[in-house]
C-alpha cells in the first residue's frame, strides 16, 4: 500500500465524498483502488492499494494478482492519520 500526502495550496479541492472514515468524508475511486481523506484545507491524503504486480511477484503471486490489500485495509490506515492544520510550523509537529 502507498499512502501519500500532500500539503499546498490547491490540493486538497474535492470536497464530495462516496463514503466516510473515521467521521471525515472520504472519496473511493470508481475503480476501487484508491481512498482519499477529504475535509482537511489544503491537505490531501490517500491510500493506493489496489495496484497489481510489476515486473518480478512474489512467490505464488498469480499474474495479474494486485496487492493482497484491501479496502478495508485502506480505511484502517486513513482512520489513523493525524494531520497538524498548518505543516509549514514544526513546533505545530506531534
Amino acid at each position: 500500500m502507498f499512502v501519500n500526502y500532500r500539503y499546498a495550496i490547491g490540493a486538497g479541492t474535492r470536497t464530495g465524498g462516496n463514503l466516510t472514515v473515521a467521521g471525515r468524508p472520504a472519496y473511493l475511486s470508481e475503480d476501487r483502488t484508491t481512498l482519499d481523506l477529504l475535509g482537511i484545507p489544503k491537505t490531501a491524503v490517500s491510500a493506493n492499494f489496489g495496484w497489481q504486480w510489476d515486473g518480478p511477484r512474489p512467490a505464488g503471486a498469480e499474474p495479474g494478482a494486485t496487492s493482497g490489500f484491501t479496502e478495508a485495509d485502506a480505511t484502517i490506515v486513513l482512520a489513523g492519520a493525524r494531520v497538524v492544520e498548518d505543516p509549514t510550523r514544526p513546533q505545530s509537529w506531534k
